[in-house]
């Protein structure tokens, strides 16, 4: 008799990655809402099953009044993910996506009002499934949000009466 061995190695996969704001501008305005899309990418054989967004800072927002708020590429979610602001995490399942295909998921995210204070370390996750015998992996990467500040007040400069001299040739006071 021959004696052998054999090693079986998954090949179940995913990466995972996030782009921050519109068309990729990598930063978000505060006091407004904006988009993060989350992207899980499956090995050839296997299929996206669930996509966690994590780490998202305290006073923030993860808009979620109904599935309307989300935006979804390569699958459907399951039921309506809610933001939860203690543990600062949301959870999306999704049912409908194909072997080797990429699932998108565009989240709007508010970061603190009246601040300006980076995101640091948000994390994005997902789960696959291998199609062809069941195994399940996971994966995940973490990502920085720029948050860009916006001028609620400013002071106002106009004019009511015109100059009674030429302002160049007059004494300037600043301060």
């Amino acid at each position: 008799t021959t004696q052998f061995s054999i090693t079986v190695n998954p090949d179940t996969t995913v990466t995972t990655s996030a782009v921050v704001g519109t068309q990729g501008a990598a930063y978000l305005k505060e006091d407004v809402y904006g988009p993060i899309t989350l992207t899980a990418t499956p090995g050839a054989t296997d299929h996206v099953t669930q996509i966690v967004l994590s780490n998202v800072p305290a006073g923030w927002d993860v808009k979620d009044d109904s599935n309307a708020d989300f935006t979804i590429v390569g699958g459907s979610i399951v039921g309506t993910p809610t933001y939860d602001a203690i543990t600062h995490t949301i959870t999306f399942n999704v049912t409908g996506t194909t072997d080797g295909v990429p699932v998108s998921i565009t989240v709007q995210v508010k970061a603190n009002e009246d601040s300006d204070v980076d995101g640091a370390n948000l994390n994005v996750a997902a789960t696959v499934v291998d199609g062809d015998g069941g195994e399940t992996t996971s994966n995940n990467s973490n990502f920085d949000v720029t948050v860009d500040a916006i001028l609620d007040q400013y002071l106002d400069v106009t004019q009511t009466v015109a100059p009674s001299a030429t302002e160049s040739a007059a004494q300037q006071v600043v301060g």
